[in-house]
């Protein structure tokens, strides 16, 4: 098969590897569409060290081609979206629902194979059937609109609240959708360049507002901040200056450096 491979600093190479099979308790995918994550982007641009020899890509929809040993409750043909992690199922986080914490856990396209591949092995557990009605491109997104779904419910966002969303990349304009489906009374919307904005208010911002032109909004009583911008970006801090005394900040943007925040904030 073809798969892409980051082999230096801003360089891909697309080479021809044997194709996987599938272990006992995977399944094998065939990569119908995969999204490129700004996590990717640091990767690629490197910013974090890659996996030898292990292709990128997290964000991604197929089809099943073949089953390995002990797999029950799924078919070959069964056209699936993939929740990208492998994790022990052992643990005290695993078995209490909470595996996104298990310590052996590893986010596929890091440093097990992702799906800048014709073909991937997949843990059973981590497949979900596809509607007839959503296209591979849309199933692809279902991985990124779980981030911002589970960002919401991390700070436990209720109908009402003013939600800040800082940054309208697609993580931003993921959580856009998420708040107005939960219900927000207002969501604001900052972005970096116009289009974003634009989309920002297409997807349901009540608000859009150009970086650099969040002053005064810490005077308004944001409830809820979530930070979706990372990189060497200042979000962070900006974020604990603007929310109200007792509301919320959920981080979702992948930080490249540590980011320096006032800690006196966190004491309100």
């Amino acid at each position: 098969m073809k798969a892409a491979f980051n082999t230096a600093k801003d360089t891909i190479e697309v080479r021809e590897v044997d194709d996987p099979n599938p272990g006992r308790g995977e399944v094998l995918v065939r990569v119908r569409a995969c999204g490129i994550c700004g996590s990717d982007l640091h990767f690629y641009h490197g910013a974090f060290p890659s996996a030898a020899g292990v292709p990128p890509g997290h964000e991604y929809a197929g089809e099943i081609v073949a089953l390995g040993d002990g797999v029950t409750g799924i078919e070959v043909g069964d056209r699936v979206a993939v929740e990208p992690i492998r994790y022990c199922r052992e643990c005290p986080y695993c078995v209490t629902g909470q595996y996104q914490l298990c310590p052996k856990r590893v986010l596929m396209g890091t440093f097990a194979p992702g799906a800048m591949a014709e073909f991937v092995p997949v843990p059973a557990y981590g497949v979900y059937r596809l509607s007839d009605s959503l296209d591979f491109e849309l199933g692809a997104l279902a991985e990124p609109l779980a981030v911002a779904v589970h960002g919401l419910h991390l700070v436990d966002t209720v109908m009402g609240e003013k939600v800040l969303v800082m940054g309208s990349g697609t993580i931003g304009l993921m959580t856009v959708l998420a708040a107005k489906a939960l219900g927000a009374g207002e969501i604001i919307a900052t972005y970096r360049h116009d289009h974003q904005g634009q989309a920002a208010l297409a997807a349901g911002a009540t608000r859009a507002l150009k970086d650099g032109e969040t002053g005064g909004l810490e005077r308004e009583g944001v409830d809820v901040v979530i930070e979706t911008v990372g990189g060497a970006a200042p979000t962070l801090s900006q974020a604990l200056g603007i929310v109200r005394p007792g509301g919320r900040i959920s981080v979702l943007g992948l930080f490249t450096q540590p980011s320096q925040i006032n800690a006196l904030g966190l004491m309100l």
